[in-house]
């Protein structure tokens, strides 16, 4: 747990996750509705990259409970949360992806993230990772299969990268109350052997932007990098808390 920056890690037990599904927020007010829009104009001015799409929000207060139950929303929604004072978070998947170079050194993959992201423009963090899409209608509840299926897809939309492991595991939640999420961190074990500074993604590349950069880190150089100040810090926090830093 680290509670300098409002970053706390929990971890789950028996490698599983269950998210609730439960029914959306009431229509808010006019007045309400008109601040929304007026704030949302003023972040989309600075930011011309953000748009506004289906996400699914967890509640934050009963994330402090230990209840991880989350509804449809948007982005529009979580980005003007202050304006709305509701303490919800967005509700992704973070990739603890672990391979092991032609010595059987253990690495892990890190993406170095776009200057024009909403946060943390310019630092690495594990990667993939992004936010979780509604699911189809009726559904009442996300397990392990549903949240490593966004995993895959955030690799090869994020960095090009497939990956195909059949040993996903569930293995914390990761709140950040800046960035206004809370991701569930799976940890992912690819075979095969990892070349140390294959670059995965390219900025620009078939409509890829959000990473800039990739790198597998052996695990006994991650605390050189958290100490020279390139990692985010949640990406900090959750490195901890794995016992590598």
């Amino acid at each position: 747990m680290n509670n300098a920056h409002e970053i706390i890690v929990r971890g789950l037990a028996n490698d599983d996750v269950h998210v609730v599904i439960a029914p959306g927020p009431q229509a808010a007010s006019a007045s309400v509705d008109r601040a929304v829009e007026h704030a949302w104009e003023e972040l989309r001015q600075a930011n011309t990259r953000l748009h506004d799409g289906p996400i699914m929000l967890a509640d934050a207060t009963r994330l402090a409970r230990g209840e991880l139950v989350c509804r449809h929303g948007s982005y529009k929604e979580l980005a003007t949360a202050v304006v709305l004072r509701r303490s919800v978070r967005a509700l992704g998947v973070c990739g603890v992806v672990v391979g092991r170079d032609g010595r059987g050194h253990e690495h892990v993959l890190f993406g170095r993230r776009s200057g024009e992201t909403r946060v943390y423009g310019g630092m690495w963090e594990n990667a993939p990772s992004g936010t979780v899409a509604p699911p189809r209608a009726g559904m009442q509840s996300l397990g392990l299969e549903q949240l490593s299926h966004v995993l895959r897809t955030e690799g090869i939309e994020e960095l090009g990268l497939e990956l195909v492991s059949t040993n996903v595991r569930a293995i914390a939640t990761l709140e950040d109350s800046h960035a206004r999420s809370v991701d569930v961190v799976l940890r992912v074990e690819v075979g095969g052997v990892i070349e140390r500074r294959e670059t995965m993604c390219a900025s620009g590349a078939c409509g890829r932007w959000e990473y800039v950069d990739a790198a597998w880190v052996e695990v006994g150089e991650i605390a050189l990098w958290m100490n020279g100040g390139g990692l985010s810090s949640p990406t900090v926090a959750l490195m901890r808390w794995c016992g590598w830093g």
